[in-house]
């Protein structure tokens, strides 16, 4: 179980700085439109982040409860399996809400609004992973007939 969570942890760092350096690129790109969008536009692109990261949270949650179990080789995931894989979803999400920031950076929308989404992001990149489980072997997977 060591060798996950340092996979875990070796990802975390790379997703957080990934994180960082949208921040930086945020002030190193101008925003390349004309005219700013329209309110409507960008406060729906914002709400679609914030859900992301949320939709991030929530499927972590179910994979650890085991609701969605993959197909490994023929046999069923194990709980350290689903561990890992549902930090790494969880990852993936807040990295996308950091993301649909710098798209609104680059879009032209209040500068502010797009920093709280690149924040917003770091921050669900920087929620703890949870204990892992103790090692199981891998059940085999048996088809129901």
């Amino acid at each position: 179980m060591g060798q996950q969570k340092l996979v875990f942890r070796t990802m975390q760092i790379a997703f957080i700085v990934f994180g960082c350096l949208v921040f930086y690129l945020m002030h190193i790109v101008k925003p390349n439109a004309e005219t700013p969008p329209a309110p409507a536009l960008y406060e729906s692109i914002a709400a679609i982040a914030v859900v992301d990261g949320l939709i991030g949270i929530w499927m972590q949650k179910m994979i650890l409860k085991g609701q969605v179990r993959t197909l490994l080789n023929g046999k069923m995931s194990t709980p350290g399996q689903r561990w890992l894989a549902a930090n790494v979803v969880r990852l993936a999400f807040a990295t996308s809400t950091s993301l649909f920031g710098f798209v609104l950076h680059v879009l032209g929308a209040p500068e502010r609004l797009a920093q709280i989404l690149v924040g917003l992001g770091i921050l669900y990149l920087l929620m703890p992973p949870g204990t892992p489980p103790a090692e199981q072997p891998a059940l085999p997977y048996t088809p129901v007939e």
